[in-house]
């Protein structure tokens, strides 16, 4: 590197030696040997630091009465360095006053005679308003400042009433509002309002104007669909915000507390009947009743398919002969040849007690005939079917 690159990096732009070691790839050691080779004068590393003179900080501190903390905000360093200055060279240390809202007095008159806000007193001092609410609050002092209404002069326009055609005045907040919205025609009253919103309402966008219906069943919002959709739209709503789980809650306790009732016990049985004659209806069968509905055609006997008895509903009901038959699934109903309480599931359990009632009311209680017919005899032994069936209706 010749004199001249070094004299121009070093001295006139001033690079940090880091970054000319680093563009030219030299070492430290190269760098300082090359600037005294070309006798060239090193930069100083001190920094001139006014604050270890004393002097100069007796001027600043005394005589010029500033802070510690201003003077240490011009010199970038510390408060508590240049308190160690202070000490080092014997200059007596100002104390600060107690502030001046830590008077009760004061701040009470600030506050509540002057009628000031926080905000107002914090900005007077300088300081944060959260440390006068806090004295505020440390003397019981509470105050809500009272401003005067300060009512602006009201600007009105001369306009034209779109209805009625009207000459009125409108303020210019009215004006300005109706523009904000795109509107650019006025109305004198809230009456003519009104009775211009309800014309462009007639008809098939408003089945309801003037308060009789006049509209069409057909229109579009009255189809179930669009009812529909509306209450999903509802429920993703409540979804949303957590409501929909809430009142789902409420809704089963208050079916649970009702069908504890002697009533809701009653209205149980009968939508249960309902919903069984509502699968009748719609052509709902089993395989198994289907193929013992098939058997007794074969046998040429007259029967009637869920039949709705007293509480029940039974699969079958042959008036010939006063009988009952119960087409029982083995799985379902947990034929006794193959479960037991040990390997029952809950439902299982539930719909065995069931059946019990069933039989017990009906042949006992109510003396009919009784007859269950099995999903594993009716597959694989038949014969034994119809035999059970014969006994009874011959």
């Amino acid at each position: 590197m010749d004199r001249n690159t070094l004299y121009n990096e070093y001295v006139i732009n001033q690079k940090p030696i880091r970054d000319i070691i680093r563009e030219y790839g030299i070492s430290t050691g190269t760098l300082y040997y090359l600037l005294d080779k070309h006798d060239i004068q090193r930069r100083s590393k001190k920094v001139h630091k006014p604050y270890k003179d004393r002097d100069w900080l007796i001027s600043e501190y005394v005589e010029k009465d500033k802070t510690t903390k201003k003077i240490a905000a011009e010199c970038n360093v510390s408060i508590s360095l240049i308190a160690s200055y202070l000490n080092a060279f014997d200059i007596p240390r100002k104390y600060n006053k107690p502030a001046i809202y830590k008077d009760k007095d004061w701040l009470y008159d600030q506050k509540v005679k002057q009628n000031q806000s926080w905000q107002e007193i914090a900005d007077g001092l300088n300081v944060d308003r959260k440390i006068l609410e806090y004295y505020a609050k440390k003397f019981n002092i509470k105050h809500t400042v009272k401003r005067e209404r300060r009512n602006k002069e009201r600007v009105y326009i001369d306009i034209t009433c779109y209805l009625c055609g009207a000459k009125s005045q409108k303020t210019e907040k009215y004006i300005k509002r109706r523009a904000k919205e795109g509107k650019d025609f006025f109305f004198c009253s809230r009456e003519c309002a009104n009775r211009y919103h309800s014309n462009q309402m007639q008809g098939n966008n408003n089945p309801n104007f003037e308060g009789k219906f006049h509209g069409s069943w057909d229109h579009p919002s009255f189809s179930p669909d669009e009812r529909r959709n509306r209450t999903l739209k509802q429920f993703e709503k409540w979804k949303e915000n957590g409501y929909f789980e809430e009142l789902l809650e409420k809704m089963q306790e208050g079916h649970k507390k009702y069908f504890s009732t002697p009533e809701g016990i009653q209205k149980r049985k009968e939508n249960g009947i309902k919903a069984i004659l509502l699968q009748k209806e719609a052509g709902f069968k089993s395989s198994l009743e289907d193929g013992i509905a098939k058997l007794l055609d074969k046998l040429g006997l007259k029967y009637e398919e869920q039949k709705e008895m007293y509480f029940w509903v039974v699969d079958f009901y042959l008036p010939d002969y006063n009988l009952v038959i119960e087409a029982n699934g083995d799985y379902w109903h947990a034929n006794p040849k193959e479960f037991n309480n040990g390997n029952m599931t809950k439902d299982q359990k539930q719909r065995r007690l069931r059946d019990a009632k069933l039989k017990a009311y009906i042949q006992g209680a109510k003396k009919h005939n009784f007859l269950v017919i099995w999903e594993n005899d009716f597959h694989k032994n038949v014969n034994k079917v119809i035999d059970d069936i014969r006994k009874v209706t011959l």
